[in-house]
């Protein structure tokens, strides 16, 4: 993998997005006409979660999917070698006074989006247009040289990146200024404890509580993170706050209202989201 990375992938993010999205074309015939790569998970998931649409339409949909995930690959491998010019012309974001207002009252605030539209444009970019330290909890990667590329992708503009088992620690620990820390609230949970049902897709699905769970803890805003696709590598980011005061929300209020505004967005443009993950594996255990 280190000289795939070296001798081709890094020297292809180099290249004009237009003439990447080429390959793209290239990569959705493979995954998509040859290779079929998750093909059976991606209807499941359509099928359950618009169970009233045409098959027609339904296929259709999965094909406006395919393409979307073969530009997103090539859109973040461009993203390797991004640079300020590239960033300007890729991300906006429409409302960045609704964070500086909580930077200026010295206020950290979670930021919760999902694996919807092309969310490492935003990970990579989004701390060059907001005042607050923008910081991304992950999952390092288990190959070694993938991990290091996605690492110096996303802290190129200055952002933080903070492991997922360190973050409890990190958060104790405290930091001098106040940051955007960005949640992804659409992975299924990986623990049975802390775990929220709801219906979400027309299905029974479990919602992991930790934007919840650290928004009341460490009383930071939670604002929601909207991802428009305005067109091909153009990207807007949006801000709806959900609460500024998650210490007096009900327990489970929080959570609901990001799964409700995900799935509004889902719903907007179904095929921006990644459908061919495994999301609903976890099942809820009945009593009796």
């Amino acid at each position: 993998m280190r000289l795939l990375y070296y001798l081709l992938l890094k020297p292809l993010s180099y290249m004009p997005l237009r003439l990447l999205y080429v390959f793209a074309n290239g990569i959705y015939f493979i995954i998509y006409k040859v290779l079929g790569y998750r093909r059976q998970v991606v209807w499941t998931n359509l099928s359950k979660a618009f169970p009233d649409m045409l098959e027609a339409e339904r296929k259709a949909l999965m094909k406006r999917f395919y393409r979307h995930m073969s530009e997103l690959m090539v859109e973040t491998l461009w993203c390797f070698s991004l640079s300020e010019k590239r960033l300007k012309k890729s991300l906006q974001v429409k409302n960045p006074e609704l964070l500086n207002k909580y930077y200026q009252q010295g206020r950290s605030v979670v930021l919760v989006l999902g694996h919807y539209s092309s969310w490492e444009f935003v990970l990579a970019g989004l701390n060059y247009f907001v005042r607050h330290l923008v910081a991304t909890i992950y999952i390092p990667l288990t190959n070694k040289t993938l991990d290091r590329a996605f690492h110096r992708m996303r802290v190129r503009f200055g952002a933080e990146m903070i492991p997922k088992k360190e973050f409890s620690a990190n958060m104790q620990a405290g930091s001098n200024e106040p940051r955007a820390i960005i949640f992804g609230a659409d992975q299924s949970p990986s623990i049975s404890k802390n775990i929220y049902w709801t219906d979400f897709l027309n299905q029974d699905t479990a919602v992991a509580m930790g934007v919840e769970k650290y928004a009341k803890k460490y009383d930071m805003p939670v604002i929601f993170t909207w991802l428009h696709k305005l067109a091909r590598g153009r990207y807007q980011v949006e801000f709806e706050l959900i609460t500024d005061r998650p210490q007096e929300e009900p327990q489970g209020a929080i959570t609901e209202k990001h799964v409700r505004l995900m799935e509004k967005q889902i719903r907007q443009r179904p095929e921006l989201w990644m459908w061919s993950h495994r999301r609903w594996k976890k099942k809820r255990e009945l009593n009796g």
